[in-house]
């Protein structure tokens, strides 16, 4: 009777709105390096185009509605990116059925040998600055044990010349479990210093990405900025939290979905909300959203000088006083965009 291997496949994203300084010490890994001695080729990058833009849209919605579904009345956070970077690097090991359902998954049409060039040229084209400080690790950590698994030379070059993927041989023991968890805490600025509690007996093999987002806004927030305000949950229920308010400039609409756009500084990176409309249920939407839409909603957003805006700006027939004259207009009492306010009682301002 066969004995089942384990591999597990990690995705370690994350994302954070205002830049920080952290620094720490560099802890050394432990492990054998099997990157020794074999040099990563210069990648023949794929400028990305319509097709693989179409294809990874496609991914990121399959995964969304997949996590989603396992999550649901949960606060969920994913990066797209991070998990199929580190499915790439694993389909590059995979043969015959297996490799032809990963490339499908990943890539659609395209073949796995074009999607490593398309994810090359994608991951070195991203800005990574003072303003917008993006760090993108790869790396793969094999059981010390050859009669479980053998480790191919073109499987480690694939990786190291597309992924810069790092390679180590390793006993999967506590002092394994620690390099890990070190590699991880040091390629996120040290903001996951854990991602492994323990090691599993049948793990052969972890492929692990770590991705690390720290930009500051274009606009920032101020303290003034942050309000106490009413938010209600998936199932109903009324709670009191921290809320940041500003006015923002592009705003996204469709029959189904209202949201905006608040840009990064620079204009390198732009961060998108969505707002099922009141009626629709989250999951609904999620599951009905197609790539083309979210692709067409996010490409196309309404600004500041729609139409509807045109009577306020200078010159129009509501400009004498623009905001005061907004207000009355579309926010009274009896207004479309009315709505009664609730302020916290005294025990919640306590």
């Amino acid at each position: 009777m066969k004995k089942k291997l384990w591999l597990g496949i990690m995705s370690v994203a994350l994302v954070i709105a205002l830049a920080l300084n952290l620094t720490g010490c560099v802890a050394k890994v432990k492990a054998t390096d099997l990157m020794d001695g074999i040099r990563p080729e210069n990648g023949e990058g794929l400028a990305p185009d319509e097709a693989f833009c179409n294809s990874q849209m496609e991914f990121a919605l399959a995964l969304l509605r997949g996590t989603a579904d396992q999550s649901r009345e949960e606060n969920l956070l994913i990066s797209p990116l991070s998990v199929e970077l580190a499915l790439a690097m694993t389909a590059n090991g995979a043969a015959g059925q297996t490799r032809r359902e990963m490339e499908c998954l990943l890539g659609g049409d395209i073949p796995l040998e074009q999607l490593n060039g398309y994810l090359y040229s994608y991951s070195n084209s991203l800005a990574d600055d003072k303003n917008s400080n993006l760090k993108i690790a790869n790396s793969i950590w094999f059981r010390d044990d050859e009669q479980r698994l053998q480790v191919e030379e073109k499987f480690l070059q694939t990786n190291g010349t597309y992924y810069g993927a790092q390679a180590y041989k390793a006993p999967f023991d506590e002092k394994t479990l620690w390099d890990i968890n070190t590699w991880v805490s040091e390629h996120t600025d040290n903001m996951i210093d854990r991602v492994l509690e323990e090691i599993k007996a049948d793990a052969v093999l972890y492929l692990i990405n770590a991705l690390a987002f720290e930009a500051k806004w274009e606009t920032p927030y101020e303290a003034s900025d942050v309000w106490q305000w009413s938010f209600h949950t998936y199932d109903g229920q009324e709670i009191w939290i921290d809320t940041m308010h500003s006015d923002e400039r592009m705003y996204l609409e469709s029959e189904n979905v209202t949201g905006f756009i608040k840009e990064y500084k620079d204009g390198n990176y732009s961060f998108a909300a969505l707002l099922p409309n009141e009626g629709i249920d989250i999951y609904d939407y999620v599951n009905s959203l197609t790539s083309a839409e979210l692709m067409d909603l996010l490409n196309k957003p309404e600004y500041a000088d729609h139409p509807l805006f045109a009577p306020y700006r200078p010159g129009g027939s509501r400009s004498d006083n623009p905001y005061i004259s907004f207000y009355w207009d579309f926010y009274s009492q009896g207004k479309p965009c009315y709505v009664p306010m609730r302020f916290p009682s005294m025990q919640h301002i306590l």
